[in-house]
């Protein structure tokens, strides 16, 4: 029987590059784990109190959540914050780890 592959693998096959590459590929992992949480775009935009249209923009690749952010949807979806972080190409991956350093030095590491 032949493996289902996930919205994310077929994704990353496709050409992905720059930006909104990363957008499209954060929008799915959002997006997915939203969904396997059972948690409407609603529920979620209450658990952050943000609008749920910047759920919607997220998940359809419009915009990107704030790094502090990332770092409690991460924690609420159960996604690695490195899984963010794989995603993106090396010149985002050196500026969010450095925003993200700088955020959250004084306390516990990532």
């Amino acid at each position: 029987m032949k493996k289902r592959r996930s919205n994310i693998h077929k994704a990353i096959g496709k050409k992905t590059s720059g930006p909104r590459g990363f957008y499209k590929l954060s929008a799915q992992l959002i997006g997915s784990a939203r969904r396997r949480h059972k948690l409407s775009q609603k529920q979620l935009a209450h658990h952050f109190e943000y609008h749920p249209q910047y759920i919607a923009n997220w998940e359809a690749g419009v915009s990107l959540p704030p790094v502090d952010t990332l770092k409690r949807l991460s924690k609420v979806l159960k996604i690695p914050l490195m899984r963010f972080i794989e995603l993106r190409t090396i010149e985002y991956k050196k500026k969010l780890l450095e925003e993200l350093r700088m955020k959250y030095s004084s306390k516990k590491s990532i």
